[in-house]
């Protein structure tokens, strides 16, 4: 039943010490437990599955996604990075791959041989990777302390990136308009830069409040002679096409979006579709003030051939620590 056999969950489940390291079966969805059993009420498979041995019972991880039987009084305890065990109340496995883990008091540390209490850390900071940081939302003030920390959208001017739809497809710039097409060999994503005027000066910050214009640093293929142009200000049904007169350059504003996310708006005016299309173009709508499309933005190389291009993702890949919904123990 879903892939654990009878057997194989009694020998799973057979009487363990306290603190034990143990193995763990995934639990799948649409279980219940009760006590030392584990039931499916609802199809495709129907039953259940039991703990062998006295006084222990079913316990599951923080995520709900794997299980043991653990004798009464602890729960299971760990992750698939670190080791499961069967842990008391008030314990936690802590560790690392090179001393080893074990069930500790939380707060404290194993450091291969004992449990050991963690350094208190002053001025409200946490110990984080073996030093004292301000906890996530807050950054360290001049005196030492921590603070609540500037609310900041994470873009700059004068930096490039491209946008990804909610089609999945990049927003680009062909048959005269920008929309949401899929790549060929003469479509490609635009390059767009943040600027707060036709200078571009750069390191500026981006915010909702700022507007801003949007400058495409790609030209068309095959040929590119209209790169570095202007995204542009038409209205209301008005494809948004490419200027080089920065007179007519569209004033937009973007802020972010929840699951790492940003929504593209005007300043003054709204965003929408230009009309139901495959393909649809954008807009600015002087009615719909409120409106904006959800693009996640994904930063690239203004100049590809800059050494400085090896520090962009300085603070981490963004392709694998992308701010999500899943929260910091994953999904």
């Amino acid at each position: 039943m879903r892939g654990i056999s009878l057997i194989s969950f009694a020998l799973l489940c057979s009487p363990m010490a306290y603190a034990e390291k143990v193995p763990v079966k995934e639990i799948g969805d649409n279980f219940k437990i009760d006590g030392d059993k584990v039931t499916w009420p609802d199809g495709p498979f129907t039953g259940s599955l039991t703990c062998a041995g006295p006084d222990t019972s079913i316990s599951l991880s923080a995520d709900k996604k794997h299980g043991t039987c653990c004798p009464t009084g602890a729960n299971l305890k760990g992750s698939a990075n670190t080791e499961w065990h069967c842990c008391g109340k008030g314990h936690d496995v802590t560790g690392s791959k090179d001393v080893g883990f074990e069930c500790c008091l939380e707060g404290s540390v194993f450091d291969g041989e004992k449990c050991k209490r963690a350094k208190k850390c002053p001025n409200g900071k946490v110990m984080i990777d073996g030093r004292c940081q301000c906890p996530d939302g807050q950054e360290e003030a001049e005196d030492g302390t921590c603070e609540p920390a500037d609310c900041d959208s994470g873009l700059k001017t004068g930096k490039c990136y491209f946008f990804t739809g909610r089609s999945g497809n990049y927003l680009t710039y062909n048959a005269l308009q920008y929309s949401e097409t899929a790549l060929s060999k003469y479509i490609r994503p635009g390059k767009f830069q943040f600027c707060r005027d036709e200078e571009c000066t750069a390191g500026l910050p981006v915010n909702p409040s700022t507007e801003v214009y949007i400058k495409d640093l790609h030209g068309s293929l095959p040929t590119a002679k209209d790169a570095g142009q202007w995204l542009d200000n038409k209205k209301n049904g008005g494809h948004i096409g490419k200027t080089t007169d920065f007179s007519k350059a569209g004033e937009f504003s973007i802020t972010k979006w929840p699951c790492g996310k940003y929504c593209l708006s005007g300043f003054t005016d709204g965003l929408t579709q230009a009309c139901p299309d495959v393909s649809p173009g954008i807009s600015l709508d002087t009615r719909a003030t409120d409106s904006c499309i959800e693009f996640e933005l994904m930063e690239v190389p203004c100049d590809i051939r800059a050494d400085e291009n090896n520090c962009i993702w300085k603070s981490g890949d963004q392709c694998c620590n992308k701010i999500d919904c899943c929260g910091k123990t994953g999904c």
